[in-house]
């Protein structure tokens, strides 16, 4: 039984660390599609 605890915890901490990261990639998409939307181009002088 502890075995399967254990588990169990280990499992709920992966799906809680993937969703964190799928949070963050959402959140990093969205202000570079902002900066293209508002025409910024990376590397461009004046």
């Amino acid at each position: 039984m502890v075995k399967e605890g254990i588990s169990a915890n280990g499992v709920v901490s992966s799906i809680k660390d993937f969703a964190q990261k799928c949070g963050n990639t959402k959140s990093n998409s969205l202000a570079l599609f902002l900066f293209g939307v508002a025409g910024y181009v990376a590397g461009a002088v004046g």
